[in-house]
């Protein structure tokens, strides 16, 4: 495995053990973990729904683009 793979699985993990929670990870990974830790201040809550309709994203979309990939790869028979 190329190290920089490695590294970056690493940091998600490390964001998901931060965070408990992969959507907020994944935000993370994107924004930032002080932009989502702000976020949930300020909305006052982990929902990452919430976090993101609050503006809290560096790349709009980028959580349900990422999201969408990931069912493509668990069930790619769906886009044939």
């Amino acid at each position: 495995m190329a190290a920089e793979t490695r590294a970056g699985l690493e940091y998600f993990a490390a964001l998901y053990r931060h965070f408990g929670d992969w959507g907020l990870a994944i935000l993370a990974y994107n924004a930032g973990i002080a932009t989502v830790e702000q976020g949930i201040r300020a909305v006052g809550s982990r929902d990452v729904w919430q976090v993101i309709a609050a503006g809290y994203e560096n790349d709009s979309d980028y959580l349900p683009r990422v999201m969408a990939v990931i069912l493509i790869l668990q069930n790619p028979s769906a886009v044939n």
